[in-house]
């Protein structure tokens, strides 16, 4: 298991934590929206607005969730390998 717990360890929770680390390491917005399936691309773009401590909450969030969604995608992986 991973170790995460509380609201953050639901779908959701994965979702925006994905999308946070995506943007924090400088990911194409436009990759991003797809990856997500997001229609509009300001919807992408308020992760790149965040300020003050919805900013630093995102960051650690996105740093929460980094190892768990590279677990999941090799998972993923290796699942359709095989």
């Amino acid at each position: 298991m991973a170790g995460i717990a509380g609201p953050q360890a639901s779908p959701k929770g994965l979702w925006h934590g994905f999308e946070g680390a995506a943007v924090q390491a400088d990911v194409p917005l436009s990759l991003v929206q797809r990856w997500l399936g997001q229609a509009d691309l300001a919807t992408t773009a308020i992760y790149v607005d965040a300020v003050g401590i919805e900013e630093r909450v995102l960051v650690a969030l996105a740093a929460s969730f980094t190892h768990c969604l590279r677990e999941a995608l090799q998972y993923s992986l290796a699942r359709n390998k095989g």
